[in-house]
């Protein structure tokens, strides 16, 4: 099951979309959407992605991955890229916030801290110096956090197998 399925002619959240929707580990044509949205707290971010996206059927908002501003069940497929990690407080709760609005797909793409702890310890060093997030959690960490949802693939990707795409179904 690609991303690229799970978003052509889908209605598509993308959470924290940042300033471009043409990122390459994406793994999908947003433009492929029925409706593509996206949220992204950095007003700078947002500007550059409306820029870039000024017609249907893009449509972009300043927002919050703890408050979304939608009703539940809004979109076929939640896409939300290495931002987890950036938000302080239970991963879980983040997650369910996700469910709520997402009908059938979760796609989530971000960082898994190793096992190992030498692995582990250089992984903190690099997160600490190059991305300043908050919250990398390891595979169990992570299964906690995603409590019941059914996953239907997983992909890792770096050195150290840290980079990490999940697709998971959302039950009825």
């Amino acid at each position: 099951l690609g991303v690229q399925r799970l978003v052509e002619g889908k209605h598509v959240l993308n959470v924290g979309c940042g300033p471009t929707v043409k990122a390459e580990h994406a793994e999908h044509d947003a433009s492929t959407a029925a409706s593509y949205t996206g949220i992204e707290l950095s007003l700078p971010f947002l500007e550059s992605v409306r820029k870039e996206n000024p017609h249907a059927p893009f449509f972009f908002a300043q927002a919050s991955i703890n408050a979304i501003p939608f009703p539940d069940k809004s979109f076929d497929t939640t896409v939300v890229s290495f931002v987890i990690h950036h938000v302080p407080g239970d991963p879980a709760r983040v997650i369910e916030e996700l469910v709520r609005v997402t009908r059938r797909h979760l796609v989530i793409y971000d960082h898994l801290r190793s096992e190992n702890a030498l692995v582990s310890l250089i992984q903190s060093a690099y997160w600490r110096t190059f991305d300043g997030g908050c919250n990398y959690m390891t595979r169990d960490q992570w299964l906690r956090a995603l409590g019941s949802l059914r996953q239907v693939r997983e992909t890792r990707h770096g050195p150290f197998g840290q980079v990490l795409r999940m697709i998971l179904e959302i039950p009825d």
